[in-house]
């Protein structure tokens, strides 16, 4: 395992499982054979890499296609008119306006040469992408309101955070190779920390 360094699955199968470099549902296609056992593929999808996909990024996932989850055909959005009564409505992923939150980070405080704060890792800025212009005119007009307000997406840096260095590792292996470097996050992706 790439991870932990087992060389079984589990105790019922031998062969170790494929790992997505980049998981599968953010469009990741770049796998290594043989790479990751059931505990450290139980411990990354249910402390990080499941919350980032359906919790931080469900929606532009479904939006965009991405996601294997083809019952999802709409996303709830709600309308309103004055600011306080709202009807929510379920729009077509083709109509709906997809809002996403990623971070900005400032430069880490270790590379400045400053004390560590620890705020560098933490999103202190967010974009949001709100579709075309026409797109929310067109539903504006189509629902009489004047605000809308999207699905409620939770941003948390620590899974965020907690994916990029998985990925990284991941890539690393399959660049350079098992024992050919130093890897210096496992206990961080393994949540050993």
């Amino acid at each position: 395992c790439i991870y932990c360094g087992a060389t079984v699955y589990s105790k019922d199968r031998k062969k170790l499982g494929r790992e997505h470099v980049i998981p599968e549902g953010l469009g990741g296609t770049l796998t290594i054979s043989e790479a990751s056992c059931r505990s450290c593929e139980e411990t990354i999808n249910k402390n990080f890499e499941n919350v980032c996909q359906k919790k931080m990024l469900g929606p532009i996932r479904y939006a965009l296609g991405l996601s294997k989850n083809k019952s999802v055909t709409t996303l709830p959005i709600d309308f309103s008119n004055d600011g306080v009564n709202f009807t929510k409505r379920h729009i077509p992923l083709h109509k709906a306006p997809v809002f996403t939150t990623w971070p900005i980070y400032t430069e880490p405080d270790i590379l400045m040469a400053r004390p560590a704060t620890g705020r560098s890792m933490m999103p202190t800025r967010y974009w949001h992408s709100t579709g075309t212009k026409e797109k929310l005119e067109e539903l504006f007009n189509s629902y009489d309101a004047t605000i809308i307000r999207s699905y409620e997406v939770h941003f948390s840096s620590e899974p965020f955070c907690r994916l990029q260095a998985k990925n990284a590792h991941a890539y690393a292996v399959y660049r350079l190779g098992l024992g050919k470097f130093t890897p210096l996050l496992l206990d961080y992706i393994l949540c050993r920390d």
